[in-house]
């Protein structure tokens, strides 16, 4: 495997790192809130994990025990896919209502709660994509025969692939802050459709990521497959990007409204 490799991990650590150093510098926003949301973020993926770890076994089996290949599949995609929805969005919505700080927060301090929740995951992700990359090229004897075959497999040429895993990153930042964004609002104005909106947009795109690796595995798409699917996820997290965007005047105007005691 070529070292060439190492940057897409350096790439998404830089995406992690750097939109929290940027987004600081521009507005100036205390990094308590970049610290909420890799609070959230920690608190919800270990949940998450714990309880798919767990229930595996058995929601497999009665899954596919329950239903005909044709259903059960689609089943399990939505799944995996609620499980973000419920433990990502809920903890976020724990902790903004207990945190009164983060309900008084101002549009760009918002955003910066889910910028930390989606760069620390953008971080960790590096990190581990780097270290196994590390572990290939120098240490191979401690890696099953199984993935010294899949890395026997991985095509000469690294520069075709270096950049998707950074683009993957971008674009579950840019979900990861919108839909934060999205639940925070809807707890200062308690319009609860923003949640469930937020709610359904995560449970949409893990819902995706499942039916590919489930149905493909994503090391089995081609490399045209695999670009595609980056470029719906970065579409879908560019319109996130722009909702979030169209919120900053709204959000002002609820602030404006609280202040002078208009509601």
């Amino acid at each position: 495997m070529s070292p060439v490799y190492l940057l897409s991990g350096a790439g998404m650590i830089l995406v992690g790192w750097g939109a929290v150093v940027l987004w600081k510098r521009h507005y100036q926003v205390p990094f308590a809130f970049f610290a909420w949301g890799t609070a959230a973020w920690t608190i919800a993926v270990s949940l998450k994990y714990a309880v798919a770890i767990l229930m595996k076994t058995p929601v497999e089996t009665y899954v596919r025990g329950s239903f005909p290949p044709p259903i059960a599949a689609p089943v399990l995609w939505v799944y995996i896919g609620l499980l973000t929805g419920i433990f990502e969005c809920g903890v976020v919505l724990l902790i903004v209502r207990w945190v009164s700080r983060i309900r008084q927060a101002r549009w760009e301090e918002a955003v910066a709660f889910g910028m930390g929740f989606g760069a620390i995951e953008a971080i960790l992700v590096g990190l581990g994509y780097s270290g196994f990359i590390l572990l290939v090229l120098f240490m191979p004897e401690r890696l099953p025969a199984g993935v010294i075959k899949m890395v026997g497999e991985i095509p000469d040429s690294p520069w075709p692939f270096i950049l998707p895993p950074v683009v993957e990153r971008i674009s579950a930042l840019l979900i990861h802050a919108f839909t934060s964004l999205l639940i925070i609002y809807s707890v200062i104005v308690t319009r609860w459709r923003w949640f469930w909106f937020a709610f359904l947009c995560k449970t949409a795109v893990d819902a995706f990521a499942a039916f590919l690796h489930i149905s493909y595995g994503i090391e089995n798409l081609t490399l045209q497959a695999y670009w595609l699917v980056e470029f719906v996820l970065f579409v879908f997290g560019c319109i996130g990007a722009w909702i979030a965007w169209t919120f900053r005047l709204q959000w002002n105007m609820v602030q404006l409204n609280e202040n002078t005691g208009i509601c």
